[in-house]
């Protein structure tokens, strides 16, 4: 079973919601680089990749491997439902990222409204 480093989840996952909650604070383009993360997190989650950490220790003799998984039990069976669940929970956190880039992108276009007061 193909395995995803924890540490590279963790990273797309902090881009992704950077670039969902931080288009105020940064620019908005960041929002397109949080939905990539997003679709990317959701693609691993839909080909059946497992995340993990793998720590390896050496002490000059003996060599010993130690997984530790986040998502996934290393099973080459069927399918795992808590991976697809979590993919398409990916997915809609990507939409969403794309829609707010979408309204920050348009928001300078949209009119604002009269408040009925003259200024003369």
């Amino acid at each position: 079973m193909p395995i995803v480093n924890g540490g590279l989840f963790i990273f797309l996952l902090v881009i992704g919601f950077a670039g969902l909650f931080g288009t105020k604070t940064f620019h908005v383009v960041f929002a397109i680089i949080g939905a990539i993360a997003f679709f990317t997190l959701a693609i691993f989650m839909f080909a059946n990749y497992d995340v993990a950490f793998v720590t390896e220790y050496n002490d000059g003799t003996t060599q010993w491997n130690q997984t530790n998984y986040i998502l996934g039990t290393n099973d080459t069976g069927a399918e795992d439902e808590q991976k697809i669940w979590v993919g398409w929970i990916f997915v809609l956190l990507a939409l969403l990222t794309i829609s707010v880039f979408f309204i920050e992108l348009f928001k300078p276009l949209i009119p604002k409204a009269s408040t009925g007061v003259s200024t003369l």
